[in-house]
């Protein structure tokens, strides 16, 4: 009887896990088929940045870094595809920051007060560099010794 009771559980555990992983897979493909625009943003250095980091207004996600690469100058591009019901301003801040230690980096977009917004295949020109933990750490030193 006892075996039966333990059957029964595992076997709704598994069943349940299955609906779990679908409704999972569902989401993620519906999410892939959101309607975006692309934009681009050159930077010097983008520290540990990857393909698919979040693109973030506000702590609120709008994108997802698409392709990271050299250009000729070998500045480092940066594609993001951006929710096409999301307009960035011309003049938008674009930097790389993590929230935490351990967290991994984001572009983080700030609007300008522009009436006019950017296209899709347009060139965020306005860019902060990612600046390493031991960079922030030794500039708060340096500040400490004035």
């Amino acid at each position: 009887m006892k075996n039966r009771v333990l059957e029964i559980f595992f076997g709704g555990l598994i069943i349940v896990c299955a609906v779990f992983f679908i409704v999972y897979a569902s989401l993620v493909v519906m999410n892939s088929n959101m309607k975006t625009y692309k934009v681009s943003a050159i930077f010097t250095n983008v520290g540990s940045l990857v393909n698919g980091a979040h693109v973030s207004i506000y702590g609120v996600s709008i994108g997802k870094v698409n392709d990271i690469s050299l250009n000729g100058d070998y500045n480092v591009v940066v594609d993001m595809d951006i929710a096409d019901n999301i307009k960035i301003p011309e003049g938008s801040f674009v930097t790389i920051n993590s929230s935490g230690v351990f967290d991994s980096p984001e572009i983080i977009i700030t609007p300008s007060k522009s009436t006019k917004f950017v296209n899709s295949g347009d060139v965020l020109k306005n860019t902060k560099d990612w600046v390493s933990l031991d960079d922030r750490i030794g500039s708060i030193f340096l500040n400490m010794k004035d």
